[in-house]
């Protein structure tokens, strides 16, 4: 017996796998062998029993198996086709994993008769066959079924207003609203109302100088440079305007 064993992975959820599959004829679409797949009973629903006459090439040859679905359940499927020649059984496994749903394809081969002295032979092309079935099964799925849909709880994702870019066009970060208040107050006024706050003993100033800073440094900043460009660089108890001034 020929036994060959092939892990897929799906994105779409088992129950939409397993109803696609259920229907044999579909091995048209997945199986690298397969010419044509036609149900006996046109029009009939898949259900255990059903059976399918399947046409296939291999090795050059045409080959006709009359295969019937033996099992059919939420995670599994089992073929079995049959001739004088051989049996095959193409097992499918289904389990959901990460967010869709991984597939083990087993395929058993025995042949009966004098053909048997064939099978250490054919074990290499069924390999190379069992290798196409793992690559074409995981795009006819995609082609017949689709991208996933969304989850219900994330179907508004789409309809949501993109978070607000803080950065303009040419990649420099737009200035904050606080920002923006700070460089539009003069130095003088932004010291004046430090100084009237609070009791006047605690916070007093000195002609040009400001005394709330440990350093004493002059309560006006030199030309040519902003509030702005200083103020961020200390925050804190001391003067909004002067304490971001070097001495």
């Amino acid at each position: 017996m020929i036994k060959v064993e092939r892990v897929m992975h799906s994105d779409r959820k088992r129950d939409e796998i397993v109803a696609y599959m259920a229907d044999f004829s579909h091995a048209e679409q997945w199986d690298p062998g397969t010419i044509s797949c036609r149900p006996l009973s046109a029009g009939a629903p898949v259900r255990v029993g059903t059976q399918w006459l399947n046409v296939s090439s291999f090795r050059g040859r045409r080959t006709e198996l009359r295969y019937e679905l033996t099992r059919m359940s939420d995670d599994r499927l089992t073929f079995v086709g049959r001739n004088k020649t051989a049996t095959s059984t193409d097992d499918l496994h289904f389990e959901p994993h990460s967010g869709g749903t991984r597939i083990t394809y087993r395929a058993h081969v025995e042949f009966h008769g004098i053909a048997r002295l064939a099978t250490p032979l054919l074990k290499g092309e069924f390999e190379r066959l069992g290798d196409e079935v793992s690559e074409q099964l995981p795009a006819a799925l995609q082609h017949a079924l689709g991208p996933p849909r969304l989850d219900h709880n994330s179907s508004d994702l789409a309809t949501r207003k993109p978070a607000r870019n803080s950065r303009h066009e040419n990649g420099k970060r737009e200035p904050s609203v606080k920002s923006r208040r700070a460089a539009s107050i003069s130095p003088r006024d932004r010291c004046d109302d430090f100084h009237k706050q609070g009791d006047q003993e605690q916070r007093p100033r000195s002609a040009g100088r400001c005394d709330v800073a440990p350093d004493g440094h002059s309560a006006w900043p030199p030309g040519r440079r902003t509030v702005a460009a200083w103020l961020p660089t200390i925050w804190g108890e001391r003067c909004g305007a002067c304490a971001a001034w070097p001495p």
